[in-house]
């Protein structure tokens, strides 16, 4: 930035505090850490240029009041002079700073054939990547007349204040679906070695999880205002690994309720052979004693091993169910005498 601006308007230089005289270009570490270095240096020149709200009378650097903001554009002379960059470094710095949501791009604002593209800083999105970064009240106060100055020459209402407000409250509004596509879609890369095609499936692949549901738009509001999402590719990632946790929480939950049906399954089984084992002890303690022979018969003509065969018949000659495995043979020969006996304890 040059020197320091007085509230004239005129610009201050510090020549005590430079190594060399003339215009010196500021630049913020904290700024540089969290953007780029050369990224650094073309928003803080492009912000001073805003504050001046002057255009060069070479026409190096034009200032343009449009929709209530402050665009700045540079032709090839004046990035060289005032951006220290030539047109191919600065045109990667600009693709960095649009995929990173810092500025808002136009063209043909000043004359139909300008090719050239004006700059203007989002405040909203510098705040939320680097908070160190907010700018002065004087600074803003200073910013927003002299854009209703140029507003005013080039027939435009708002301010960049008010702009900046609806901003704010556009970000604690939960955006549409088709502003958020909007704005995944605005991160696709515009270099040289850039696949359009790849990053517009990736866009339309992002809506149609979307609109299917299996991710909700205020997931996918959170991936695209994180500073640290550069690309499409990084906000389909990011949502896939979302999906991913969810469905890894309902297996987890699936897995939970399954237990606890296999479990109470399990318990409900056992209560049913208690009294199903309570049951028989009632029929064979009352039963006449021809039963219980026909219930020993039965027994005998199981195909079992003899050792099984004889515990089983001794149980039941004792009027008892016996224990595992021979409670399992006598109860398999009661099975179809306790549903079709009528007169027993039981059931009476």
């Amino acid at each position: 930035m040059d020197g320091r601006t007085s509230r004239g308007g005129k610009v201050r230089q510090r020549s005590d505090k430079v190594l060399v005289g003339g215009q010196t270009i500021a630049l913020s570490p904290i700024l540089a850490r969290a953007i780029g270095l050369e990224e650094a240096l073309v928003l803080q020149q492009l912000f001073f240029r805003m504050r001046c709200a002057n255009s060069d009378p070479q026409r190096r650097w034009i200032c343009v009041a449009h929709q209530g903001r402050t665009y700045v554009g540079w032709n090839d002379i004046g990035r060289q002079e005032d951006l220290l960059l030539s047109k191919y470094p600065y045109r990667r710095v600009f693709n960095n700073l649009r995929k990173l949501g810092l500025v808002h791009d136009a063209q043909h604002l000043e004359q139909p054939f300008d090719q050239r593209i004006f700059l203007s800083i989002n405040f909203v999105r510098l705040r939320t990547i680097c908070p160190e970064c907010a700018i002065s009240m004087g600074e803003k106060n200073d910013m927003e007349v002299r854009s209703t100055d140029l507003s005013k020459q080039n027939d435009h209402s708002l301010s960049l204040g008010n702009r900046d407000r609806e901003q704010e409250r556009e970000l604690r509004v939960s955006p549409s679906l088709d502003k958020l596509i909007s704005e995944v879609a605005a991160l696709a890369g515009t270099g040289p070695r850039d696949n359009g095609l790849r990053d517009k499936k990736c866009v339309e692949r992002i809506r149609q999880m979307i609109e299917s549901g299996i991710v909700g738009a205020e997931d996918l509001e959170t991936i695209v205002r994180s500073p640290h999402t550069k690309f499409p590719s990084e906000v389909e990632e990011a949502l896939l690994r979302r999906v991913k946790a969810v469905n890894e929480c309902l297996q987890a939950v699936a897995r939970a309720e399954l237990s606890a049906t296999e479990q109470l399954d399990k318990q409900r089984a056992a209560e049913l052979e208690k009294k199903q084992s309570d049951q028989a002890k009632q029929f064979l303690a009352f039963c006449p004693d021809h039963t219980l022979q026909l219930i020993v018969d039965e027994i005998r003509q199981l195909n079992v091993a003899p050792a099984l065969v004889s515990r089983a018949i001794a149980a039941v000659t004792a009027r008892g169910v016996g224990h595992v495995p021979a409670s399992t043979l006598v109860m398999r020969v009661l099975t179809s005498r306790l549903t079709d006996h009528t007169h027993s304890p039981l059931q009476q």
